[in-house]
């Protein structure tokens, strides 16, 4: 059976959405009711007691529903954006929070276009056994035949080669050595570059530029192919290292090390003003309102020496970690593109850091041995406005 192209329609009688697909998804996320029989009237009391029970349960049913609502509509943007695997980690969180079929459909779906054909028979197969009536039930079978057929002729994927242990790396303005590789949210992450901030000629910070290990190196050669060479002048034209970095389905991390005290009303109202474009009131409510969730994580003060670690995950989980207290904050993969934008956008804080946070990228398609020692090579013209 021919394969369908990925924006096929599926007749479900419901409402629906190009695939990935709903299923009737918000129906199913409605809140249920029981029909109490009562054989005698009850109390006043009784009834004052059922009904504050029933507004909790509906209010939590509520909740549940849009937190569900959430992942799914920013699944799709990922999607649709063809970052499969940022998609396959939001529809993953949905199926957890609420184990509909739908998502395990739509992460069968995010593996086929990735071109992963036995992981996405594998879900298809978990999407049949929970919907084994589902309408779609013929056309799926037949998918399953042929991605199996795909996965056998298919090689393994090539073993990446052997990272490079951790060792400093000088970023010379702030005079701080960074680690060449860390562990943020217990994935590995690999340094590609460091820079320095300052304001009004007062040196703020250095800047470590982290990005995760493993899903980055495989994502490298496809940066590569785009700059025509690995060389680091192919590879920054155009802002394609920078591009790669702030829309890749991996997980990022910067490092600040502070080089004098700030507070954290300064620190936040620095973010702020360079955020301000998601607080105006123009803005989406749910980006405004995530927007400000980053905001309020930045609630300590700093002294010189201090670090912090601004992270995002795969999946659009944003984490701000002060002098060693960490702190959630919201699940927006926009933000977090708005995030990496504020150093390596097109209006970045410091056009020089913006070059030299991704100097060292090259190391995501270097073995150990080749990365070599790690004194920096290029980092003369570090430095911030």
């Amino acid at each position: 059976m021919a394969m369908r192209s990925h924006r096929a329609v599926f007749a479900t009688g419901f409402f629906l959405r190009q695939a990935p697909m709903c299923l009737g998804l918000w129906a199913t996320l409605a809140p249920l009711s029981a029909a109490l029989v009562i054989s005698a009237a009850p109390a006043a009391g009784w009834a004052k007691k059922e009904a504050a029970k029933k507004d909790s349960g509906d209010k939590a049913d509520e909740e549940l529903k849009q937190k569900v609502k959430k992942l799914f509509e920013d699944g799709m943007v990922q999607y649709d954006l063809r970052r499969f695997d940022a998609a396959i980690a939001l529809f993953e969180k949905a199926f957890e929070t609420r184990p509909d079929p739908v998502f395990l459909y739509n992460i069968a779906q995010a593996h086929r276009m990735a071109g992963r054909p036995a992981d996405a028979a594998a879900f298809y197969r978990n999407y049949l056994r929970k919907a084994p009536e589902a309408t779609n039930a013929a056309d799926v079978k037949g998918w399953i035949a042929q991605l199996d057929k795909e996965a056998a002729g298919k090689p393994a994927t090539a073993p990446l080669p052997a990272a490079e242990p951790p060792v400093p790396y000088l970023e010379p303005k702030s005079k701080h050595s960074f680690l060449s590789r860390i562990t943020v949210d217990s994935k590995a992450h690999a340094l590609i570059g460091v820079g320095h901030r300052s304001y009004m000629a007062f040196s703020l910070y250095g800047m470590a530029l982290y990005v995760e290990d493993t899903a980055a190196r495989r994502a490298f050669p496809k940066l590569v192919a785009q700059a025509g060479g690995s060389e680091l002048a192919q590879l920054r034209a155009r802002d394609l290292a920078q591009n790669f970095v702030v829309l890749g389905e991996f997980g990022k991390a910067a490092v600040l090390y502070f080089t004098r005290k700030l507070s954290a009303k300064q620190i936040a109202d620095s973010y702020r003003d360079l955020l301000k474009e998601n607080l105006k009131a123009t803005t989406a409510p749910a980006l405004r309102q995530s927007t400000e969730q980053f905001l309020a994580l930045f609630n300590r003060d700093v002294a010189a020496g201090d670090e912090m670690i601004i992270a995002t995950s795969s999946d659009g989980l944003i984490s701000v970690t002060t002098a060693g207290n960490r702190a959630e904050g919201p699940r927006d993969p926009t933000l977090c593109i708005d995030l990496w934008n504020m150093w390596l956008g097109s209006k970045p804080l410091s056009t020089d850091m913006k070059q030299t946070l991704v100097e060292r990228i090259a190391v995501l398609g270097q073995s150990a041995a080749s990365a070599g020692a790690a004194s920096p090579a290029n980092t003369s013209g570090a430095g911030g406005r």
